[in-house]
């Protein structure tokens, strides 16, 4: 734990300049099949918030046609609620589609281009054997790098989707009952995404400390099978 406080992440230069050289061996080329994905999954998350909205408006018209006890108006929004259950289904279903493909092209681009380095000029046995600064390279190699795809493709669609729906959310009431309202909706955000951001950050120190014991883990159990 003190070796964590000392060598502690921060996001600066550096760590932006190792994100970009690392993105660029996922994504090596402007046209690549990781471009594509990236597409993809970029339309799917406009069409999905598209048609969260409609969900919401479609609802709305629903819910009050109940309480007007207009079974016409009920029939038809009914209707047109289980018609765009296909459609609705079949963007999610691309969107996932699209995100697994993602995390798999990113581990493979990834994990091609470190083994490279590794059985480069006998690395593999200088890593084991005459130097000890990084611990656990199975662990580093399998593990850690298809955790570090999953979070880099989570994190694109974690970011896109919430700002995407704030901006259509925004203009949507800002044109329905005026600025006031979506300015206190964005302030509210702002601050408890702070207060949010404040109270997770032991989880990172936990995660690296739980990774740590995963590769001791795996390399306790590996010296066990070659003994």
């Amino acid at each position: 734990q003190k070796e964590g406080k000392k060598e502690r992440a921060m996001v600066d230069r550096v760590f932006i300049a190792r994100i970009c050289r690392i993105l660029k061996i996922m994504v090596p080329r402007t046209l690549c099949k990781e471009t594509g994905y990236l597409l993809l999954i970029a339309v799917m998350l406009v069409v999905r918030t598209y048609c969260d909205i409609w969900m919401i408006q479609n609802g709305t018209v629903i819910e009050s046609a109940i309480i007007g006890r207009s079974r016409k108006d009920f029939k038809k929004y009914l209707f047109n609620f289980i018609a765009a259950m296909p459609a609705i289904s079949l963007v999610n279903n691309f969107l996932k589609y699209g995100l697994n493909e993602l995390k798999l092209c990113f581990r493979v681009r990834l994990t091609r281009y470190l083994y490279e380095e590794y059985l480069k000029a006998y690395t593999y046995y200088k890593m084991g054997n005459l130097d000890n600064r990084i611990a656990n390279p199975d662990q580093l190699l399998t593990q850690d790098v298809e955790k570090f795809c999953n979070s880099v493709v989570d994190l694109y669609s974690n970011l896109s989707k919430p700002f995407l729906d704030i901006v259509l959310y925004i203009f949507k009431l800002t044109s329905a009952i005026g600025a006031q309202g979506p300015a206190s909706m964005m302030a509210y955000l702002i601050i408890s995404g702070f207060f949010l951001t404040r109270l997770r950050r032991p989880i990172g120190k936990m995660t690296i400390i739980e990774q740590k014991y995963e590769g001791e883990y795996r390399y306790v159990n590996s010296r066990l099978i070659t003994n």
